[in-house]
């Protein structure tokens, strides 16, 4: 299966997991509540690194696995291949007030945390809006790769 597939699959995934977290509507302090929000932040990263390896795989030539970003680039250096569209997500990632730093900052807290529902505030509009940034980026740098 492409990269691009597996890409597009976890985003519905994302759409789908939201749209279940919103009917089941509970209190934000319940269990299930913060099972919804883990999933959705889970599908959301994964999601995104997906996307990183699609863009390198595809600039590559062949499917390339890391863990980060910075990572993904490197690789790429040491077969002398450039991606614009990994340096402008490397770029988003350490922007300070950005939606992707925030999205993966979630992330990471709720592992260090032990659990994301100790991650306040964040409710399934918060995620949808998240989801709708992630989705316009995948379709903009899809569009900008492919003109390579």
């Amino acid at each position: 299966m492409s990269s691009a597939v597996d890409t597009s699959r976890l985003l519905h995934h994302v759409r789908l997991m939201i749209a279940q977290w919103v009917q089941y509507g509970g209190k934000q302090d319940s269990a299930l509540y913060a099972a919804y929000r883990e999933s959705v932040l889970v599908l959301l990263r994964a999601s995104y690194h997906c996307f990183c390896q699609e863009l390198a795989s595809s600039h590559a030539g062949q499917s390339l696995q890391a863990g980060v970003l910075e990572e993904l680039i490197k690789q790429l250096r040491q077969q002398d291949v450039v991606s614009p569209e990994l340096a402008e997500l490397s770029i988003l990632e350490r922007a300070t007030n950005g939606w992707l730093p925030a999205m993966l900052r979630d992330q990471a807290s709720s592992v260090v945390a032990g659990s994301i529902a100790q991650s306040g505030g964040l409710d399934p509009e918060h995620c949808q809006k998240w989801l709708a940034e992630l989705q316009d980026l995948v379709v903009r740098l899809r569009q900008a790769s492919m003109e390579w």
